[in-house]
């Protein structure tokens, strides 16, 4: 099985070296991961991402996957670094790193799957800290782009990680569980709670609260199927009338309907 976030950097690498180019490879990934691979007619001679240089450049780009390059003709580093690697290792790492993610695509299929730990399974497991790091941001809400986004952690160390520890039984992945865009969730939670405000007053922010625990989602991540159950919970704060108010609005918003199917 072939990864859907394969990013190909060895067969782009692999490219420039045949054709014998001479500039620079920009890579791009995530919100903040930069780096840049300088080619001297063909030959790999300086990699530099924003915390290393050489060799543990190279491993960290390696890690990376959902990328994207740009080549740029004839631009030349201001100080160039001796490289500790060749080119042809420097490939080799990469397809090495490549032939990892395709392993673990047979757990982990895209960066939008969705994963939670096994709570039930779970006894005197030891856990080193970057394994920890990971496991407390699988909570069957966020999406693996949304935890490598904020443990900055690369996604080979978490694919590590999850494919590790799913293997013993500890994790699962979640079907349809995908969440809603932050901005798109936080705004229907401002409506909802604006909603609520006209029938109910004060009380709508804390009953959206307790909405959302009984649905076990929180007010950055939703998902489609979570909806449903936090609307009927917030349904039976409202009387006869208010329901009726508040299903015609679910409609028109295009919100969904409850789990009574009378929204």
């Amino acid at each position: 099985m072939t990864a859907e976030y394969q990013n190909h950097l060895a067969a782009t690498v692999k490219t420039l070296v045949r054709e014998k180019r001479t500039g620079l490879l920009t890579i791009t990934g995530g919100q903040t991961f930069n780096a840049r691979i300088y080619l001297d007619s063909g030959e790999v001679v300086m990699v530099e991402d924003s915390k290393f240089r050489g060799a543990p450049a190279a491993k960290n780009i390696a890690k990376r996957t959902d990328l994207a390059t740009e080549f740029i003709d004839n631009q030349f580093p201001q100080a160039a670094v001796p490289m500790d690697f060749t080119t042809a290792e420097f490939i080799g790492l990469m397809e090495k790193a490549e032939r990892a993610f395709d392993t673990f695509a047979r757990v982990i299929p895209s960066l939008e799957a969705v994963f939670a730990l096994k709570q039930d399974s779970w006894g005197q497991e030891e856990v080193n800290p970057k394994d920890l790091q990971i496991l407390m941001l699988l909570d069957g809400h966020r999406t693996i782009r949304q935890v490598a986004e904020e443990s900055k952690l690369p996604e080979l160390d978490i694919f590590h990680t999850i494919y590790r520890y799913h293997g013993r039984g500890l994790v699962k992945r979640l079907a349809g569980a995908k969440p809603m865009a932050m901005a798109v969730c936080r705004k229907l939670l401002s409506d909802l709670q604006d909603k609520l405000a006209d029938l109910i007053g004060p009380a709508a922010e804390t009953i959206i609260e307790e909405a959302l625990e009984v649905a076990h989602a929180s007010p950055d991540y939703l998902s489609q199927a979570e909806l449903p159950v936090v609307l009927e919970a917030l349904r039976r704060h409202l009387d006869k009338a208010e329901c009726a108010a508040f299903d015609s609005w679910v409609l028109a918003k295009g919100y969904g309907r409850s789990q009574r199917g009378s929204v």
